[in-house]
């Protein structure tokens, strides 16, 4: 199977919701993930691709937009989707990310369980832990940062 990386900067994560989406990492993934119909020259017939988008590099801040409006061709206007989408506190997106950043995530959470052991009296100071750093605004050496801020937007009204 042949597959083609291309590096695309985005500012924000869109979540389309539709009659099958109750979650936001429902719509997040579906979004991340998409399959089309191309002509492909080298069957030499149309062919169906599945393209899935990860993300190489976490922004400080990531904004997520609820798309709530589809066109509706029988009358030729913008609907709103008012479907109830539920949406977490705190957003994991580890499942989102290409296998460099998910080593790098998993390891910044781990020294994070280290720290947090420590501080309930479960275990002994991480001997990677200096005094001046803080875990939840700090960032890793590779430059993720350990704790993401997710702003949830609803876009067009």
């Amino acid at each position: 199977m042949m597959s083609t990386v291309k590096k695309i900067p985005f500012s924000k994560l869109t979540c389309h919701i539709d009659l099958n989406v109750s979650f936001m990492i429902d719509g997040l993934r579906k979004d991340l993930t998409a399959e089309m119909d191309k002509r492909s020259e080298m069957l030499g017939r149309d062919a169906r691709f599945k393209e899935v988008s990860q993300i190489s590099r976490l922004p400080k801040y990531l904004c997520i937009q609820f798309v709530r409006f589809f066109w509706k061709e029988k009358i030729q206007k913008k609907s709103k989707i008012v479907r109830p989408v539920q949406f977490p506190m705190i957003l994991d997106v580890s499942e989102f990310c290409d296998e460099s950043l998910k080593k790098s995530i998993s390891e910044i959470r781990a020294h994070d369980r280290e720290i947090e052991d420590f501080n309930a009296g479960l275990g002994p100071l991480p001997s990677s832990h200096s005094s001046s750093s803080s875990s939840s605004s700090s960032s890793s050496s590779s430059g993720v940062p350990v704790g993401v801020p997710v702003v949830v937007g609803g876009g067009e009204q």
